[in-house]
């Protein structure tokens, strides 16, 4: 806190001190908070400066003071005095986010970005001398490349139930509702602020319908719905059809690729490059550390 003598310089320097930590902090978590969360918080550091004091001296100091009267069976005092500040952080919080253009949207970045980024970032800061200086060329190269990064054309869920592709107007959904988990999911990690049923407008598909279809990379995705959707499929197919299941049923006789449950179970989610291949969540090349 600003201290009692009440001089302006010292209270300027500690104004100076806030407002450099909030935004030191804010940089240093953005990119991370961006990668993973594919957003932004254009007023974080007014968030910050708002929150962070009274985290230090409400919240901090009732913790402590809980944990010293716990033995004598008063912790509650202390608790009532950090539940204040709470409070205040979480209006703060809600309030800021509620600004209009509080959140700003950005892709997943590729799988190189992150570590170059960081890696850049900390010869920067951690380096002595001029040579320093070299950590800027990762950390823009980093920076550039961002915005660029590659998302699949086409994207299935693992049970078949939504599928996703990508349009000039952003990735255009199966369906309007339902299997919202997934849609945000990847509507997140491409940077689209769209909800549901603004992508699904994107497909030009019947809300109703429980046949849907688009093209995209020289195929038609056909995605039948339901045992109705199994229903209305056509008897034969075309090599060019890539027709998704949410049910088992047979098959349409012809050389086009179907995805059932089943053959979903198995390779879980897939995903369609710009050049058509193939990437299956199970993929045996690249297993996961937790699952191997």
């Amino acid at each position: 806190l600003p201290p009692a003598s009440g001089s302006l310089g010292a209270a300027l320097r500690w104004g100076g001190a806030l407002i450099l930590s909030s935004l030191v902090a804010g940089l240093a978590t953005a990119p991370f908070g961006a990668a993973h969360f594919n957003t932004l918080s254009h007023y974080g550091l007014i968030a910050n400066l708002a929150a962070v004091p009274v985290m230090g001296a409400v919240v901090v100091p009732g913790a402590v003071l809980a944990l010293c009267l716990a033995p004598f069976g008063l912790s509650a005092i202390g608790f009532w005095i950090m539940s204040q500040g709470i409070a205040w952080i979480l209006t703060v919080a809600e309030t800021v986010a509620n600004w209009p253009g509080a959140r700003g949207f950005v892709v997943a970045p590729d799988a190189w970005i992150l570590p170059v980024l960081v890696a850049g970032g900390l010869i920067l800061l951690l380096w002595q001398g001029r040579l320093r200086w070299v950590g800027l060329l990762p950390l823009c190269a980093a920076l550039a490349a961002w915005p660029a990064s590659e998302r699949p054309k086409v994207l299935i869920s693992a049970d078949g139930g939504l599928v996703g592709v990508m349009t000039e107007q952003g990735r255009a959904l199966s369906r309007p509702s339902g299997k919202s988990f997934v849609a945000g999911i990847w509507l997140e990690n491409d940077g689209d602020g769209a909800t549901q049923q603004e992508a699904f407008d994107r497909w030009a598909g019947d809300p109703a319908g429980k046949l849907q279809q688009i093209n995209a990379l020289g195929h038609t995705f056909i995605h039948a719905i339901g045992k109705t959707g199994a229903k209305q499929l056509s008897k034969t197919c075309q090599p060019h059809h890539v027709i998704v299941l949410t049910v088992e049923a047979a098959p349409p006789d012809g050389d086009c690729l179907v995805l059932t449950p089943a053959l979903l179970r198995k390779s879980g989610g897939l995903a369609f490059d710009a050049q058509g291949a193939i990437t299956a969540a199970e993929d045996p090349q690249h297993p996961r550390l937790w699952s191997q």
